[in-house]
């Protein structure tokens, strides 16, 4: 902190509207800007920790900011791209956050560097893609998918939520 103020500041800032967020229900409503704002402050605060070792390739402006959707739901697939991918990895790497439009829904990519097989930290028992792949099926049903590949040196995570899901659809859960 006495050494860089500024970015303790920032970190401390971030921090506080991620648990803001958390603390909240899955009954409140978020957009898709919003939820885009929680991981650039969730990376963010990964850039302190992590230096020069996480890399973002983050392409997502073809995206409707005013989408509606749950809170919380591409965070926990970002955080598991630095937790089990960069973090993993001495050389670090480049998370991978791509986004487009097509076909009435949105196709938003997360990928990741996976370290060599027997390198690996044990997982936590895929928590947060059940969860996440649970949120998507109550609030759009069969309108929305979680995809998960898991290649020998590439994890990737596709969430394809509906663009226009009605607003009563997503008030009504």
């Amino acid at each position: 902190i006495p050494l860089r103020p500024q970015d303790a500041e920032r970190a401390v800032e971030n921090l506080s509207d991620l648990f803001r967020a958390a603390l909240g229900n899955d009954t409140a409503r978020s957009t898709l800007g919003e939820e885009l704002d929680l991981v650039r402050r969730y990376l963010d605060i990964e850039k302190l920790r992590l230096g020069e070792r996480l890399r973002v390739d983050l392409d997502v402006a073809d995206l409707p900011d005013d989408l509606p959707m749950p809170p919380l739901l591409l965070q926990p697939l970002v955080e598991n791209a630095v937790y089990h991918g960069i973090q993993q990895l001495p050389e670090g790497g480049t998370v991978t956050i791509h986004g487009h439009r097509g076909a009435g829904a949105i196709e938003i990519v997360i990928r990741n560097p996976r370290p060599p097989a027997g390198a690996r930290a044990a997982g936590r028992h895929g928590m947060a893609l059940a969860n996440t792949r649970s949120r998507i099926e109550y609030h759009f049903g069969r309108r929305g998918a979680l995809d998960v590949a898991a290649g020998a040196d590439e994890f990737t995570c596709t969430a394809r939520l509906p663009e226009s899901q009605g607003e009563e659809a997503l008030a009504s859960k």
